[in-house]
This record gives structure tokens, C-alpha cells and sequence, in this order.
């Protein structure tokens, strides 16, 4: 075949180029009549290159809305501190002193949004207030303090491709309800993911005591459990957003049974939740019925390989939990939660009914400060707003077991003891208005004295 000069010069000039820029890629060359066919083959990156390690990974999670919310007895509420708390020797609220409480420990800190949007490390004494500085309360429809666990220096090894990954962290949290009066820790917990699916794992103690028998206070055994199980892990660029699995979720041999109806029905782990059985908080981590079930469910987990790069810079905008689903009164709590009735009223009278002290040989009552109790200017629904929720209060009061022994005879009599004082007000607040307005007049007339 004979070659034109320019056709000749395109081969020679082909032959000298590809081999050098191309041949590390696998490119064929070939010629024909046509002139010249490039084919490209570019390997498939090794499952290996999509394998690295983390050296300084953030955790972060709320367990859930439960854990940051309103507890029902009067001025108390459960949150977060990081660090193993000590041993408060039985069950009662902790106080600043005691040292239980830490904002910070190592590598952990509890973070909550504040109200410009930013994380902000909480503390002692806005441990129960929001971003905007309210009380959280108890109403169906709260959605806590939004405080979350923080822990950094993760280590570990991803492998996206494989779908697995291994963190380890070092530190301990403790969650605390009803201002301490019971307790537990978790230690150095560890992520492992296979195939997508993944579970958390901590080391629990705690103290061991009983709504019913608040005398009994015992060291608990350290136990390594599963404290979430994660059905679906995307192991994403930045890191990892999952929810942990809790609706339907069965639990079985709990001290309450669990209900299973309604659609936020199910628990955390069941080795987690039999442990929470040993410290007294069992029902607060299943279904069990009550207004507050849809707090229960876990909150979603956040992972950052780095802390530099997080998958959550902001907190979540605040949200309102709905009522959907739920029924009946939470009998397993550690203290009872108020009846519906009672609910109804705090909701419309106000949520919280002021604080108890706590000294050496128990709990005892102190003032009962309502809130929010009038209604409207009217001095009648003023007085009886006030009423209601002070006899509210005195109601769960006298209705828990956390009270001192010379309480329980009363208990037997509080509803009649409760309506009496209630009525007695609301007579004598009638009979004030009516002497005001002149619709009542006393059978004697008071006379004049001068000076």
C-alpha cells in the first residue's frame, strides 16, 4: 500500500505520542483504512483506596427528647452531664455542690442550642431551660432542651466500598432524671458497622434503687450492652446521620408491660433496657402507654469524621412533638405522671408548680410558686387558676413515693383534703367579689371610730 506524505507524518507522529501518554491508562491503538481508533479502559479504583482511618471523630447524640425534658415531680427535669456521676448514697435531687454535674469531662461535653442558633456548652443552672430560657415541662408536646452529647477523638477505620467501619471513643455521660434522684453512665462507646447495619455499644453503671421502695440504693455492676442498634448506616463524605432503631421494636420480661399499639410503640435495645430495669428507669425507654411515649424514641446520631468538617454545624430547627398514638398514663414511671385531667389543667393553668429542697433526711416540700396562673384580669379566675395548679402540685406530690414516711397517711385522704382547701378558696374568693360588686351585704353595719 502506498502512503501519502501527510498520512505517513499522522502515523509516525501516533506512534511517538500515544505510547508515551496513554500507555499507563491501557489505551489499544489501532489502524485501519480509516486511520486511526482510540479505545480508552480506565481501571475500577481498588476497594482499598476507599478504605481510610479516623483519627479524630465526633459523636454526637441526645439519646432522646425524654432524656432533656420536664420531670413530674414539681421543679424537677432530666438532662445530661457529662463525665460518671458519684454516688449520691440514695435516691434524692443533686445539688451543685455535690459535684455530680459536669458541663465538661476529657473528651465529652454537653452542647444545646442557644437563641441566636449556635451550640453553646450548657451547665448547671440552665440545665432545664431551652434556647430561649423556659423551664421545659411535661406537656405532650415537649420537645426538651435539645442538649446532646459531644464526645471527639474518635478513632477508627471506614471502608465505604465494603460498607463497614469500626470508631472507638474515650469518655463517659451520664443521664439523670428527675434532678438526679436516679441515674446511669455509659463509657467508651464503640461503633461497628457490616454491610450497612451497625450498633453502638457502651459500658453501663449506675445505682440501682425503685420508685416504690426509694430506701433501696445499690452500686450496679458495669455491663458492656448495645445501647442503639442502627438498621440502615450511609457512610456518607462527611460522615454518618442515622436513626437508631426504636418504633416496633418488642421488649420482653419488663417491669411494665409494654404496649404495642399506636404508632410510636417500641423500645431502645433489650439488654439496654434490662439494665435501665435494674436502675429503676425501665419504662423510660419502651412504650408503655402514657402521654409521653412519643419522647421515648431515640434520637437520630450524629458522626463526623472530623470536628473540623461536622454532618450537623447547627442545631436542628426547634419542633413540637404531636400526640398522635397515645393513650393512658405512664404506670411504670419512677414517679407517676399526672392523669389526663391533671395534664389538661397544667397545660392550661402552667407546668411547673416551683421547687422542693432537699436536706439530709429526705425530700421535703417547699413553696408552691405556679408559673403562670392568671388567666384573665379577673380576679376570681386569677385566685382559682391559682388554686388549681397549687392543688395539682400537691397532688403529684403527695402521690409519689419520693415523700418522707409521715406523708403516707395523707395519702389516703388527699382528694378529699385537695377539693375541700379547693372549694374553701373558691367560696371565699366568690364571697369577695360579691361584697365588691355589691351583690352581698354583711347583717350589721361596722361604725366609724374617730381618733
Amino acid at each position: 500500500m502506498k502512503l501519502t506524505q501527510s498520512r505517513f507524518r499522522l502515523l509516525a507522529a501516533s506512534a511517538l505520542l500515544v505510547p508515551l501518554t496513554f500507555s499507563s491508562l491501557g489505551i489499544a491503538v489501532a489502524a485501519d483504512k480509516g486511520g486511526i481508533d482510540v479505545s480508552v479502559t480506565i481501571p475500577e479504583t481498588s476497594t482499598s483506596k476507599q478504605e481510610f482511618k479516623v483519627t479524630d471523630a465526633q459523636f454526637r447524640w441526645g439519646l432522646n427528647k425524654e432524656s432533656t425534658s420536664g420531670a413530674f415531680a414539681p421543679g424537677t427535669c432530666n438532662f445530661l452531664s457529662a463525665g460518671v456521676a458519684g454516688d449520691a448514697k440514695f435516691s434524692r435531687e443533686w445539688a451543685k455542690k455535690d459535684g455530680f454535674y459536669a458541663q465538661k469531662s476529657g473528651q465529652v461535653r454537653i452542647e444545646k442550642p442557644n437563641a441566636a442558633g449556635k451550640w453553646v456548652v450548657d451547665s448547671w443552672e440552665n440545665k432545664c431551660l431551652d434556647k430561649d430560657g423556659r423551664k421545659v415541662g411535661t406537656s405532650f408536646n415537649e420537645p426538651g432542651t435539645g442538649a446532646q452529647i459531644v464526645i471527639e477523638g474518635g478513632t477508627g477505620v471506614i471502608n465505604s466500598g465494603k460498607k463497614t467501619a469500626s470508631i472507638k471513643w474515650k469518655g463517659s455521660f451520664t443521664s439523670a432524671l428527675y434532678n438526679g434522684m436516679t441515674y446511669w453512665s455509659a463509657t467508651d462507646p464503640e461503633l461497628t458497622v457490616a454491610n450497612g447495619k451497625g450498633s453502638l455499644t457502651a459500658t453501663l453503671s449506675g445505682y440501682g434503687t425503685d420508685r416504690e421502695d426509694t430506701s433501696r440504693w445499690s452500686p450496679l455492676a458495669p455491663q458492656r450492652v448495645v445501647i442503639a442498634t442502627l438498621p440502615s448506616v450511609n457512610l456518607g463524605d462527611k460522615g454518618i446521620v442515622t436513626d437508631p432503631a426504636y418504633k416496633e421494636v418488642p421488649v420482653e420480661d419488663t417491669g411494665s408491660p409494654q404496649v404495642r399499639t399506636g404508632n410510636t410503640w417500641g423500645a431502645f435495645p433489650q439488654a439496654f433496657v434490662d439494665f435501665q430495669e435494674k436502675s429503676g428507669q425501665g419504662s423510660y425507654w419502651y412504650s408503655t402507654g402514657g402521654s409521653r411515649d412519643i419522647a421515648k424514641i431515640s434520637s437520630t446520631l450524629y458522626i463526623s469524621y472530623t470536628p473540623e468538617n461536622p454532618v450537623l454545624a447547627v442545631p436542628p430547627p426547634g419542633e413540637s412533638i404531636s400526640d398522635s398514638g397515645l393513650t393512658g398514663s405512664d404506670s411504670g414511671s419512677f414517679i407517676d405522671p399526672p392523669t389526663d385531667e391533671e395534664n389538661s389543667v397544667l397545660d392550661k393553668f402552667g407546668t411547673s408548680v416551683g421547687d422542693r429542697s432537699v436536706l439530709d433526711s429526705g425530700l421535703t416540700p417547699g413553696v408552691l410558686e405556679p408559673e403562670e396562673t392568671a388567666l384573665s384580669s379577673d380576679p376570681l379566675s386569677t385566685l382559682l387558676a391559682s388554686a388549681t395548679t397549687s392543688a395539682v402540685g400537691a397532688a403529684n406530690w403527695l402521690g409519689g413515693s419520693l415523700i418522707p414516711e409521715a406523708i403516707e397517711l395523707a395519702r389516703d385522704y388527699q382528694d378529699w383534703l385537695l377539693w375541700s382547701v379547693a372549694g374553701l378558696l373558691g367560696l371565699t374568693a366568690l364571697s369577695w367579689v360579691g361584697f365588691r360588686k355589691g351583690w352581698l351585704a354583711l347583717p350589721f353595719k361596722l361604725q366609724k371610730t374617730n381618733k
